[in-house]
Formats: C-alpha cells, structure tokens, sequence
C-alpha cells in the first residue's frame, strides 16, 4: 500500500505536468498555425491588391472607351452608312470586350455582370437607333440618333457599371 502512494505521488504530479504542458504546446502550435496563415493571406493581399486594382482601371477604361459618343468618334467615318457604323461599332465593342475579358478573374461577380450588361445595353442602343433609321440612311443619320438617345438617357448602361466599380473599390480599402 505504501509502494502504491508512493508510486501515485510521484505519478499524478507528473501527469499534471504532461497534461500541462502537452495543452500549452497545442495552443502554442495552433497559434503559431494562424499566424502563418494571416502572413501569409497578408502576403496574398499585398501580391494581389495591385493586380485587382489595375482590373479594375482596366475595366474603367473599356466603360469610358464603350461610351456611344466615344465609339462614333473613334469609329466614324466619311460616307460610312449606318449598317457599316453599326457594323464598325459593334466589332469595336467586342475587340475591347473581349481583351479585358481575362480581368473578370480580379473583381466580384456582380461586378463582371455589371461590365457585361453595359456592354449589351450599349449594343442594344447601336441596333435599336439602326431600326429607327431610313434603309439609306448614313452613318451620321445613326450618329445622330445615338446622340439623341444618349442625351434623353438619365444614365447610360457604361456610367452605372462604373459608378459599381468605383463603389467596388472603395470597399476594397
């Protein structure tokens, strides 16, 4: 009986220690677990912050270069029809689509739709005004009509999805 106390006094005390030190070691570990992975989604931020950022003034760019009056001055031509503007237009609009297209990686969803919807709308005012043209008539005829539309807009398709973009941004910081 005395062996047994004698083997219990010294074995408690050192399982109290064992316990002791095996639960500071695993928070020890675990702590130091998350704080390589903060440095290390710090170290991400910091990679990728400049990379979403120039997305995202890539994008701000494409909406100002999609822009119905931009397009027909940088587009137009002299004695261009309204079919071949609308034509010029719209494959412009794509070009530039098409090579901003790998900066959706960058930003939100809602913001990739957003630029995807501008572009569209700003398609469909190109079709629409054509409809409403003459059979003949000229690419000024369709510039016209584009300017109409344009100033009787409360806001255009591109300036809404910018204004998301910005908004986007602003939360980034």
């Amino acid at each position: 009986m005395d062996l047994f106390l004698e083997f219990l006094k010294i074995t408690i005390p050192a399982l109290i220690v064992l316990l002791a030190t095996y639960f500071t070691m695993k928070q020890f570990f675990q702590n130091e677990q998350r704080q390589r992975q903060r440095d290390i989604r710090l170290e991400n931020i910091k990679t990728t912050l400049p990379i979403r950022l120039q997305a995202y003034e890539r994008l701000i760019l494409f909406l100002e270069r999609i822009h119905p009056e931009s397009l027909i001055i940088r587009v137009h031509q002299q004695n261009m029809s309204a079919r071949e503007l609308n034509k010029q237009v719209i494959r412009a609009i794509r070009s530039e689509y098409e090579h901003n297209i790998t900066q959706q990686m960058y930003i939100s969803l809602g913001a990739w739709s957003m630029v995807t919807n501008a572009q569209n709308n700003i398609i469909k005012l190109f079709n629409m005004a054509l409809v409403e043209c003459p059979e003949k008539a000229t690419g000024l005829d369709l510039s016209k009509k584009i300017v109409e539309a344009v100033q009787k807009a409360e806001s255009m398709p591109n300036a809404i999805a910018a204004n998301y973009l910005k908004e986007e941004v602003k939360r980034l910081f």
